[in-house]
This record gives structure tokens, sequence and C-alpha cells, in this order.
């Protein structure tokens, strides 16, 4: 069985888009979830990088998904990395 990658997040205030992807680029799973669920979320998937954009709350998740053993990747806006890899 394949395992997800990459997560990108796409963030907002109170619900969290989710795109997993396959080391191959294929659609893993396309999920919403509120914000009180990120974190179980991301805790229950195999370390792998967590694409998110580069705002005020990105630094935040990105701390978060570190203790889940996952490599955080803030993206600037027009889609090149802005930290990490």
């Amino acid at each position: 069985m394949k395992e997800v990658s990459i997560i990108g997040i796409d963030l907002s205030k109170n619900s969290y888009q989710f795109h997993g992807a396959y080391a191959d680029g294929s659609v893993a799973f396309r999920r919403k979830q509120s914000r009180g669920k990120v974190l179980p979320f991301l805790s229950s998937q195999p370390a792998c990088t967590v694409a998110m954009e580069a705002c005020g709350g990105a630094h935040y998740w990105g701390r978060a998904s570190e203790a889940t053993a996952d490599k955080p990747n803030g993206m600037c806006e027009s889609g090149r990395a802005a930290t990490g890899a």
C-alpha cells in the first residue's frame, strides 16, 4: 500500500482543506476538517511533508505539525518554497 508523501493545507478561520498526494503525484485524499480536528488528523497520517501558505497561522500550524513528526514547508503566494527544503 502506498503512503502519503505530502499533505497540502489551505488555511482559513474555521475549516481547513487537506489534499494528500502520493510520491508519484496522484491524489490520496481530499478532505475538509474543522480547526479542532487538524492535529488529530495530522497525527493519524504517516510522517510526511506538510505544505501550507506562508501566513501568520502557518507558523503556529508548522510548529504543531513538527510535534507529529511531520516536516512543515511554508509556501509563498507565487508557489515557490519560502522555507524548508
